[in-house]
C-alpha cells in the first residue's frame, strides 16, 4: 500500500549534467528555434522562457519499506496543454524504453522512481529534501532501470534529446533545483 508523505515532495527544475547532453529537462521538442510540447520526457539547451518545471510526490510503499517518486509535469498545467498536468499523468518507462509521460490515473509501486545521489549510489534524495540545488543525482524507473539520454539531434544553435531505460550511454546524470517542497497541488485554469 502506498502512502504520501508530503514533507518529502517537492517542485523542482532539472538540469542534465551528463557529457554530450548538458542542458534541461522539459516536455518538449526543439525544432526551428522553437519549442514544441511533446507527451515524452526530453532534455535540450533551449533556454528562452520560464524553465519547465516537475513535481516529484513522494510516495511510502508499506509492502517494501521502500520511498520512490511519482513524477509529473507542473508546468503544463491548464491552457491547451492541461491533460499533461491531469491525475495519473506522469513519467512512466513505455513498452520501448523511452520515458514518456502517460498512465492510468492511479500510482503503483512500479510508477514510482528513485532519485539516487551519485556520490555513494545509495543515498536518496528523500533523506536531503530541502531547498536550493542538489548536485549528481541518477534517476532509476520503478524496475530498477537507471535513464539514459539519449538520440539527441541538432537544431539550429539548439539540441533535444530524449531519455529511455534501453539506450547505451552515460547515466542521466541531473542536477535538482528545488522551489518549493511540501503538499503539491496544480492549480488548473
Amino acid at each position: 500500500m502506498l502512502t504520501a508523505v508530503h514533507e518529502k515532495s517537492f517542485i523542482a527544475t532539472v538540469d542534465c549534467t551528463t557529457p554530450g547532453f548538458e542542458g534541461y529537462w522539459d516536455c518538449a521538442e526543439i525544432r526551428s528555434g522553437k519549442r514544441k510540447n511533446v507527451d515524452c520526457l526530453t532534455v535540450n539547451n533551449y533556454t528562452e522562457g520560464e524553465r519547465h518545471r516537475f513535481r516529484f510526490d513522494c510516495f511510502h510503499d508499506s509492502d517494501t519499506g521502500v520511498l520512490g517518486y511519482d513524477i509529473r509535469t507542473d508546468s503544463f498545467a491548464g491552457g491547451a496543454n492541461g491533460w499533461f498536468a491531469a491525475d495519473g499523468i506522469r513519467l512512466q518507462v513505455g513498452g520501448d524504453g523511452y520515458v514518456g509521460l502517460e498512465g492510468d490515473g492511479r500510482t503503483a509501486p512500479e510508477s514510482l522512481w528513485a532519485l539516487v545521489f551519485n556520490e555513494d549510489g545509495s543515498t536518496g534524495i528523500d533523506e536531503r529534501v530541502e531547498l536550493g540545488s542538489h548536485c549528481s543525482l541518477s534517476l532509476l524507473s520503478g524496475q530498477n532501470l537507471l535513464a539514459r539520454p539519449t538520440d539527441r539531434k541538432e537544431s539550429g544553435e539548439h539540441w533535444f534529446g530524449y531519455v529511455s531505460t534501453e539506450s547505451s550511454g552515460d547515466p542521466l546524470t541531473i542536477d535538482l533545483n528545488i522551489i518549493s517542497i511540501g503538499e503539491v497541488t496544480f492549480e488548473f485554469d
